[in-house]
């Protein structure tokens, strides 16, 4: 299955942030992807000049909330997406993965701030539970915590935590284990008034977890934004395993690069233009690696590490 994963990007009117989600969502292969707190209308995004949409369908729930709290943007040759119900808090929809023809429930969160606002929420994902049958994920930022060793700094109620605590044991759900960030957002205050608290999850009901019994979320760190995003990801993915060919820009500033292109496609191949098309380009990589490991060595590996090291300053 293709990844899916959500970020509270807390406003996207600043080109430099739509640059940074653009780059996670490349990077991390994403197929469906759910941001939340985005403050903008689809329309208004579309006509900047970013490509962030180019290539996705969309759908938001701007009709439930002016500011356009939730969107679920998704690549139609990865994921069929069928829409059931939206409100100002989340969209539900049932997803069948074009990869392997699962079919899964996935209700993407975003809760309001308030406790008494956030009672629709617990109710709504109740009428879910009733109608649901299928492995079903719950993702987003859910405005409060489940404990308060998940709280540093601030202060949490023990009502606040009771509903969702209630909600959670009625609907039959679980957080899905994690890795990364333990803390998925924080006031970014001075340390004397820093703020962290869990208010991101990934979470499953038991049919999710016999189904997609080896996937996991991570948590990566935050960045520009006070929240972290967050991916589901298959432990015998990460494992390894042989990797797709990729053609970096970069090869082409090389000296060696149209001489390599020119070798490779002077070579002749009997058979059909299309044969002999795909001879040559199965004859390049080999000579295309070799020169990234002569020049670059390994521009990918060294582009996250240094990724990783600015995330961390």
């Amino acid at each position: 299955m293709h990844t899916i994963g959500f970020w509270n990007v807390r406003g996207l009117n600043d080109l430099n942030k739509q640059k940074v989600v653009k780059w996670f969502m490349h990077n991390n292969g994403v197929g469906l992807f759910g941001l939340l707190e985005t403050k903008l209308k689809p329309r208004t995004l579309l006509n900047k000049n970013t490509s962030i949409c180019d290539g996705w369908s969309i759908s938001t729930n701007c009709s439930w909330h002016r500011r356009g709290r939730i969107w679920i943007m998704w690549k139609p040759e990865c994921f069929d997406v069928n829409f059931i119900s939206y409100s100002a808090q989340h969209i539900h929809m049932i997803i069948c993965s074009r990869a392997d023809n699962k079919v899964f429930q996935l209700t993407m969160i975003y809760a309001f701030n308030g406790l008494e606002e956030r009672v629709a929420l617990w109710n709504a994902l109740k009428e879910i539970f009733n109608d649901c049958n299928d492995p079903w994920l719950w993702l987003g930022d859910f405005n409060t915590v489940m404990s308060p060793v998940e709280r540093l700094g601030g202060n949490t109620t023990d009502t606040e935590m009771a509903h969702f605590q209630d909600c959670v044991s009625i609907c039959g759900m679980d957080d899905i284990p994690s890795t990364g960030a333990l803390f998925t957002w924080s006031n970014k205050q001075n340390p004397s008034a820093r703020v962290y608290s869990r208010l991101d999850r990934a979470m499953g009901n038991q049919e999710w977890l016999d189904m997609f019994g080896d996937s996991y979320a991570h948590f990566y760190p935050e960045g520009l934004f006070d929240h972290c995003p967050c991916t589901m990801l298959d432990r015998h993915a990460a494992l390894g395993g042989k990797k797709n060919f990729k053609y970096f820009n970069r090869w082409g500033s090389t000296s060696q690069f149209k001489d390599i292109v020119r070798t490779v496609w002077s070579l002749r191949f009997q058979g059909t233009r299309m044969f002999s098309l795909v001879k040559k380009l199965k004859a390049l990589k080999p000579a295309l690696k070799s020169l990234n490991r002569s020049c670059f060595s390994d521009i990918e590996n060294n582009t996250n590490i240094a990724n990783l090291a600015l995330e961390n300053i």
